[in-house]
């Protein structure tokens, strides 16, 4: 916790920089937890073996999914995929800010 503001911090499981959990990605899975301070830091992280920063303090998703939750001003936006490999191509593709291409 930032003492100084009263803010959760923890640190990238990518890059190890210590961040706000209220402007960063968290990803909660059935085996663990990860933070990130960077959208792209979650393919490199998925690519190299998804290592859990927390794995004791996940909240278990029954559907073996996992969920990122997207700190931004103050609100948790959170958004559910059927598995890390959904979750890095969505990433990769450039996340909320992918444009759809048409068919």
């Amino acid at each position: 916790m930032n003492a100084r503001e009263g803010r959760p911090e923890r640190t990238c499981a990518r890059c190890g920089s210590t961040i706000d959990l209220h402007d960063a990605y968290e990803i909660r899975g059935s085996t663990g937890s990860a933070a990130f301070c960077r959208l792209e830091h979650i393919v490199a992280w998925v690519m190299r073996g998804s290592r859990w920063q927390d794995p004791l303090g996940a909240q278990p998703d029954p559907s073996g999914g996992v969920v990122l939750v997207r700190g931004r001003a103050g609100m948790n936006f959170e958004r559910p995929f059927d598995s890390l490999d959904e979750l890095r191509a969505w990433a990769l593709a450039g996340g909320e800010w992918a444009v759809e291409k048409n068919a």
